[in-house]
């Protein structure tokens, strides 16, 4: 059985294992980590706003992200850092979403339309809107196919893909799928 965690489970986020096979859990109160038989707790002496809403193990880099409004967080060598305030060409410090794809990018979602989506290749950040200003969507996620190429689909003009080099748009077909059920 797990021990008591005192109903810390509320407003669950977003959960993953990390390489050593702990499960790290983001809640609206912080990041916790289980070891298999304890919990350790990271909370309001961290996250400036307590609401951590993402949450991923990057195998690549042995690296913990989590994401809130204020930034994203990274917990690397028992240490946290924070990048805010737009670092290094990050379109927002609002993360909604984190994925990774394996070969050491890390790619955050903004969770707005015009902040689009923000990628890390490990040295710097680079921000992408895409979509002309009055096709400008909320990205909603990622998926990575074998070959390399990222697709993301949106909440209004359906799926975008990016090779790497430029992006193409994909869009919504209205008369088969109704674009307010696409997350």
């Amino acid at each position: 059985s797990f021990p008591s965690v005192d109903g810390r489970f509320r407003n669950l986020e977003a959960m993953d294992f990390d390489g050593d096979g702990n499960l790290w859990v983001a809640v609206r109160g912080g990041v916790m980590r289980f070891d298999g038989k304890d919990w350790t707790t990271f909370g309001r002496e961290l996250f400036a706003n307590n609401a951590i809403w993402a949450l991923a193990w990057d195998k690549h880099s042995k690296t913990v992200y989590c994401g809130s409004i204020t930034g994203l967080y990274r917990y690397e060598s028992n240490k946290w850092s924070l990048f805010a305030n737009m670092q290094n060409g990050m379109n927002s410090d609002h993360v909604r979403w984190i994925r990774t794809n394996g070969t050491g990018q890390i790619w955050v979602g903004h969770g707005q339309a015009q902040t689009g989506v923000s990628r890390f290749d490990g040295t710097s950040w680079t921000g992408f809107v895409p979509g002309s200003p009055d096709r400008s969507d909320e990205i909603t996620d990622v998926a990575f196919s074998s070959d390399g190429r990222a697709w993301f689909p949106g909440r209004r003009h359906g799926m975008r893909m990016f090779d790497g080099q430029d992006w193409f748009e994909f869009p919504m077909l209205s008369d088969r799928i109704d674009p307010r059920f696409v997350w």
